[in-house]
This record gives structure tokens, C-alpha cells and sequence, in this order.
């Protein structure tokens, strides 16, 4: 109840480039190293005060937005009371799952999902990230693991409060009796209870899946 699901918000993005004086499009490497440069805690307040018209009624709200792991760096020195949450998966269901979406084909962030093997390439350079990450922000990153939310659910929904510094709620295991609007691709899957038939999902596509199974094994992943 303290917390509102704003969905995949825009506005650090946004917020960024205008910081840098950077025309839309994907941030680059010099924009970042500009980033650097600038007071950051006008950044964190700029971003707060865009998502206000949507996120003003509640202490808190989730930014889903899943490219936020490119910044979380600079995230964490613009907003040092955020709580920084990576949901992991099975890589191979990660890739599958990004391979199916149809993301919009006129964001040059997402064109690598159209090519599912571009896919596990870019998953190998996600999770050489996050070890970056976790290596630089020891302790600020809390990684939740999907099959373990599935399997094992309130203990692993009273780690994720904890690390938030929420209190338990009986609502946080009810999520799918919530009526409130939702506009993100798993807008079908917030309707339901939790269910496992998704976990190892990719063994259902047989052969297919092989040159990225190979791609990830060749990576260390199996």
C-alpha cells in the first residue's frame, strides 16, 4: 500500500539528456562522462519532480524501466535513497523472452531483440554489467531470482521488504487482485497468481534454441 507500480518510466532517461544537453536518441559514451561532471543531485530532483503528475499520491513508486541497469551508477549518486532491485532469470528464458516481445522497432535500444542469438550477446554484456555493478556498489544491488519467486514465494517477497525497509503485507502476495491499470508488456501476468509453467520455457522450442544455448554455454552460463 505504500508503494505505487509506475511501470517503465521514461523520465531518467529523459531527464539525463537534458542534463547533458544531448539530442533524443540513445545516450552515449561522452554524454555519461559529461553525466559526471554535472551536480547529480539536481538530476535526482529533476527526475523526481517529472514523475510527480503520475507518482505524487504514494512514499514511494517502482521505475521498472529495464535499460535503468545502464545507469544505476549514476542513479544511485542522483537518488541515494532509491532502493536498487535486478530481477534475474534462467538467460535462456531472458533471451526467449526478449526474442518474442515485439518492442517499439523505432527505439535503437531494443533492435538487438530482433535476432535471437543478438539477443544472448546482449544478455553476456547485461551481466558483465551488473558484476561491474555489484563490484562498485557492494551491498546497494539486491538480486531477486524469478525461479526463486515462483517456487518459494513469501520468503523471498519478505527478503526483497526487507532490503526496501517496507513492512510485510498480506496484499504483497495478492498483487493479482489489484485493479489498477497497467501498460507494460506483463500487463497479462499481473492478472494472474504466480505460476511456475514459465520456468525452463525455452526447452519447448527444441532444436531451435541450440546455437544460443551453445552462444551462453561458451560464456560460462552452462
Amino acid at each position: 500500500s505504500q508503494v505505487f507500480a509506475a511501470g517503465e518510466l521514461q523520465n531518467f532517461p529523459l531527464q539525463l539528456r537534458r542534463l547533458v544537453d544531448q539530442d533524443p536518441g540513445p545516450i552515449d559514451v561522452s554524454a555519461m562522462a559529461r553525466s559526471a561532471l554535472q551536480p547529480l543531485a539536481g538530476l535526482g530532483q529533476h527526475y523526481l519532480d517529472s514523475t510527480r503528475p503520475r507518482t505524487g499520491h504514494t512514499p514511494r513508486f517502482i521505475d521498472k524501466l529495464p535499460l535503468n541497469f545502464l545507469y544505476l551508477g549514476l542513479i544511485r549518486k542522483a537518488l541515494p535513497n532509491a532502493k536498487l532491485v535486478c530481477l534475474r532469470r534462467d538467460p535462456m528464458d531472458v533471451c526467449l523472452s526478449n526474442y518474442r516481445q515485439l518492442f517499439a522497432s523505432n527505439f535503437s535500444y531494443y533492435r538487438y531483440n530482433l535476432d535471437l542469438l543478438d539477443c544472448g550477446r546482449y544478455y553476456i554484456e547485461f551481466d558483465r554489467l551488473m558484476r561491474h555493478w555489484h563490484d562498485v556498489m557492494p551491498g546497494e544491488v539486491l538480486d531477486v531470482h524469478y525461479e526463486a519467486v515462483v517456487t518459494d514465494t513469501e520468503p523471498q517477497v519478505r527478503a526483497l521488504l526487507q532490503f526496501c525497509g517496507l513492512p510485510f503485507e498480506k496484499a504483497c502476495l495478492d498483487f493479482h487482485e489489484k485493479s489498477a491499470s497497467v501498460a507494460t508488456p506483463s500487463a497479462v501476468q499481473v492478472r494472474q497468481k504466480i505460476y511456475t509453467s514459465s520456468m525452463a520455457r525455452w526447452r519447448r522450442y527444441g532444436d531451435a534454441m541450440q546455437p544460443l544455448y551453445d552462444l551462453l554455454s561458451a560464456a560460462g552460463y552452462y
